[in-house]
C-alpha cells in the first residue's frame, strides 16, 4: 500500500473517532470498536488457504497453465466461503453469552448489540472469501487494486458510521452500515478478478485434486 493509501484512513479515523464517541455514547463506541477488532480478525480464520490460493494461481501464471486457474479460483473461493459459513453457524449459539456474560453489556444495550453481533457474524464468509479476491489480485500484481480496495475500505470504516449517525444510533445498523462496505469492497475485488481472469464467468468449477 502507498503512502497516500495508508495516511488517508488514519487521517479520517482522526477526524472521526471523537465525533463517533460524542454520538454512539462511550458504550456504543466501545461495542464499536470491539467489531472493527472483529471484523480484522475474521480473516485469520481462513486456515491459510488465501495464501495458498496466492501461491498456486502464481504457480499456473508462470507455467502458462492459464486454463487451470478458473477452477482453482473457483475452488479456493468456495471453499474459503464454506469455511465461513462454517465458522458464522458455530458463532450464533455463543453470540447470547459474549453478549451478556462475557462482555457484560449493560441490559438497556443488550438487544441492539445482539442483534449487531448477528450482522457481523454474517459477513465472516464474505470477510474470509475477500482475502482470497485479494490474493489472485495479487498473484496477478495487480498490488495497485489491492491498495486502492484496501485505502477505500479504510476511509469508509470509519466515515461511513460517522455518516450514519446522522440518521441512527442503533448499533445494529451501524455495523450494517459496515457490513455494506464490506459487500462494496467483495463486489470492486470480483470485478477485478473477472476483468483478469474472464473465464469466471464462463469456467465455474471445482477441482478435487
Amino acid at each position: 500500500m502507498n503512502l497516500s493509501g495508508q495516511v488517508l484512513p488514519l487521517l479520517v479515523a482522526f477526524f472521526s473517532i471523537p465525533r463517533l464517541i460524542a454520538g454512539l455514547g462511550t458504550e456504543r463506541f466501545g461495542v464499536l470498536s470491539l467489531a472493527w477488532m472483529v471484523i480484522g480478525y475474521f480473516s485469520l480464520f481462513d486456515l491459510g488457504l488465501g495464501r495458498a490460493l496466492t501461491r498456486l494461481v502464481a504457480e499456473k501464471l508462470g507455467a502458462g497453465k492459464h486454463s487451470e486457474i478458473p477452477a482453482l479460483i473457483w475452488t479456493g473461493l468456495i471453499s474459503m466461503a464454506g469455511l465461513g459459513i462454517a465458522g458464522m453457524l458455530l458463532g450464533v449459539p455463543l453470540v447470547p453469552w459474549v453478549v451478556r456474560s462475557g462482555l457484560q453489556i449493560p441490559p438497556a444495550l443488550q438487544p441492539e448489540t445482539l442483534n449487531a453481533f448477528y450482522v457481523l457474524l454474517m459477513s465472516i464468509p464474505l470477510v474470509i472469501a475477500s482475502t482470497g479476491l485479494f490474493g489472485i489480485l495479487e498473484a496477478y500484481h495487480r498490488f495497485d487494486l489491492t491498495s486502492a480496495v484496501r485505502s477505500s475500505l479504510g476511509i469508509y470504516t470509519f466515515a461511513a458510521p460517522l455518516a450514519g449517525l446522522f440518521f441512527t444510533r442503533d448499533l445494529s445498523c451501524v455495523i450494517g452500515i459496515l457490513m455494506a462496505g464490506r459487500i462494496l469492497a467483495g463486489a470492486a475485488l470480483f470485478l477485478f478478478c473477472i476483468h483478469l481472469v474472464p473465464q469466471l464467468k464462463t469456467r465455474v468449477g471445482f477441482r478435487k485434486d
